[in-house]
């Protein structure tokens, strides 16, 4: 009786022990097809991602609950410049860049585009991933691997600087900022290290802009911003009143671009540029609709509605802050032109005008060349701000289109 009753204790407790072991045990998925897992690199709008397709959707959902940060995510998927795995203890860190799972598959997108004529080695760790998200495979690889170059094109025409807004050769003594384009994408680099502004005595100012790693680019790397730097402009602040403004009324000033500044596919410009402009009084209005004047197009053509500003604004911002909307508030579709140093704005419908009433919708942050806006100025004293438009942030300008 007494065996009897050791023998039952026993088993129970062998019992309760399997329990409590197989909660706290990761999930054992011996039959997960690690090994269909593929690692590989696509190129997206010139910059490029690398991805690993393939995964188990289940892991997929573990890793979307888990939430890993970026030190974690380069454990589990790192990408390295190079051919190899860096072993060698040289303590080579991973590229930065973000993770995102999408589509059932992770994607890896760099902070700074891929460049091209260089080799790149990207691991996907299945062990630092299982020991992450608790989980147990028994069959499969440690890692997968993929190496990738991005070629050099063998031949392709020399890159050009096509433009640099605003296009004035007068600028306000407080201008914010300047676009530059170029023909071709620009490689990666301080791009300040080839921008030099001189002003007439041919000294090289100090500091005139903002300096961001790599520098302000859209997102095909063939437009720069070059903001000047807001502390010398606003008065009274510490730069300012240190170094100056960068700019000074009455004086000629030169942006030049080097020649050696090299493209996405590592070779010069065609040829150095420079941009000669005077500078005028600092502009410190805001932006008034009330001084446009309005061309409006007769019905059945074609004809473009047009918007002369008595001052320039800002050429990027032009481009994309005014709308032409019908009497429904429907978007009418065109093409939009910008002219004469950025102060004629024009809209050419896909279709030609019907008979009715239109509004030009101004979103109201549209901003001159110093950075002031239909609401307030960019360096403002709070009693003399332009109350906010009551429109939601827009501002709009009736019109009707008739036929002559």
């Amino acid at each position: 009786m007494r065996q009897e009753f050791i023998r039952v204790l026993l088993l129970t407790a062998g019992i309760l022990l399997a329990v409590a072991c197989k909660k706290s045990a990761p999930a054992v998925y011996p039959n997960s097809s690690d090994s269909s897992i593929e690692v590989r690199f696509r190129e997206v709008s010139n910059s490029g991602t690398v991805e690993a397709v393939g995964i188990d959707s289940r892991l997929l959902n573990k890793l979307r609950e888990k939430q890993l940060s970026l030190k974690q995510w380069q454990r589990v998927f790192p990408v390295f410049v190079g051919k190899i795995y860096p072993e060698d203890g040289s303590g080579k860190p991973p590229i930065l860049g973000t993770y995102k799972i999408e589509n059932q598959a992770i994607y890896f997108k760099p902070r700074f585009p891929f460049r091209l004529g260089l080799a790149y080695y990207a691991r996907f760790d299945f062990i630092q991933l299982y020991s992450l998200v608790d989980w147990i495979n028994t069959s499969g690889p440690d890692f997968m691997e993929s190496t990738f170059l991005l070629e050099k094109p063998t031949r392709i025409a020399p890159t050009t600087v096509t433009n640099i807004f605003p296009s004035t050769d007068v600028v306000p003594a407080n201008l914010l900022r300047f676009y530059i384009h170029f023909s071709a994408p620009m490689g990666p680099g301080n791009a300040h290290d080839y921008v030099h502004l001189l002003n007439s005595r041919n000294e090289e100012v100090a500091l005139p802009f903002v300096e961001v790693e790599e520098g302000l680019w859209d997102r095909d790397r063939k437009r720069l911003t070059l903001f000047f730097h807001p502390g010398r402009l606003k008065r009274g602040v510490a730069p300012n009143l240190k170094m100056g403004p960068p700019l000074r009324k009455g004086e000629t000033f030169r942006l030049i671009l080097d020649r050696n500044w090299k493209d996405a596919y590592g070779n010069p410009l065609e040829k150095g540029f420079q941009k000669e402009f005077k500078v005028a009084a600092d502009d410190r209005g805001p932006v008034s609709e009330k001084e446009w004047r309005v061309t409006t197009p007769s019905a059945g053509t074609r004809q473009p509605l047009i918007l002369n500003f008595p001052d320039p604004l800002d050429h990027a911002l032009l481009s994309r802050m005014i709308l032409i909307v019908d009497t429904n508030g429907n978007s009418c579709k065109g093409t939009i032109e910008i002219s004469k140093s950025e102060m004629r704005w024009e809209f050419i419908p896909d279709s030609p005008w019907a008979s009715g009433n239109y509004s030009v919708a101004v979103n109201t942050a549209l901003e001159d060349l110093a950075g002031n806006n239909l609401n307030s100025v960019f360096d403002r004293e709070l009693a003399h701000s332009r109350p906010q438009i009551e429109t939601g942030g827009l501002a709009k300008i009736h019109f009707r289109v008739t036929k002559y």
